[in-house]
């Protein structure tokens, strides 16, 4: 029996410290750091284009960075995968499942963009429930799509976007309110980190009232201000 119990205490310990190791993804954080302030709870997820900064507490993402390779420039032609899905890296206790969003009348709302991957195996890993979030329906398909987008637009004017960071933001550090179980965040925000400037984007998570993304311009003082799991580190890269 002793014998027993040794085993089921040491399988929990080891479980236990796989969930809550801070990985490290080179590739990615090279230029950019988002720094844990809640290490008991967050769990960094290393992924080949994003990582994301897991809440256990919230079975949410408080915040995803990516790394735009050139190759993301291009015409996406893997298209949606549509494959929403837990993340096996994470006990399910932790996370929420694509089911408690039918009827909820809150969208699967991707941090890290499906349509700034380079491949259909990355986009795939953009369905993953550790990368996404309950999100206004009008929010997530109009504003927030917009959004997105803007990364791709500015290659246009040779401003090519490096790095994006996409997050949550929960007034007080509160959780205000909850739909069938899921932590509905207050705010969203994004970060596109490009050759000469930063551009922040911070919006209610409700149906926007503009349309025009340029309305909901920040900065990263302010979003690092609310944040309270995390703090993002940026060096510009024109610097």
């Amino acid at each position: 029996m002793k014998r027993l119990i040794a085993i089921v205490a040491f399988i929990f310990s080891t479980s236990t410290q796989a969930v809550e190791r801070l990985e490290v993804c080179p590739d990615i954080e090279k230029d950019l750091s988002v720094q844990v302030i809640d290490k008991d709870d967050i769990v960094k997820i290393c992924n080949k284009e994003y990582i994301s900064y897991f809440s256990k507490e919230l079975k949410i993402p408080v915040a995803v960075v990516e790394k735009l390779e050139p190759e993301d420039f291009t015409d996406n032609k893997a298209g949606r995968t549509n494959d929403f899905r837990v993340d096996p890296r994470i006990p399910t206790r932790y996370q929420l499942s694509p089911k408690q969003y039918v009827r909820s009348k809150y969208d699967k709302g991707h941090l890290a963009a499906s349509s700034n991957t380079s491949d259909r195996r990355t986009v795939s890993q953009s369905y993953l429930m550790t990368n996404i979030v309950p999100q206004d329906p009008q929010l997530n398909r109009g504003t927030w799509k917009n959004m997105e987008s803007f990364a791709k637009d500015l290659r246009k004017s040779n401003y090519h976007a490096k790095y994006v960071i996409s997050g949550v933001i929960f007034d007080n550090c509160e959780v205000n309110k909850t739909v069938r179980g899921m932590p509905i965040a207050d705010q969203m925000f994004k970060v596109v980190a490009h050759d000469r400037i930063s551009t922040v984007f911070l919006i209610d998570n409700v149906k926007p009232t503009s349309a025009n993304i340029m309305d909901y311009t920040s900065t990263l003082g302010v979003v690092n201000s609310r944040l309270c799991k995390v703090k993002i580190k940026f060096n510009p890269l024109s610097e």
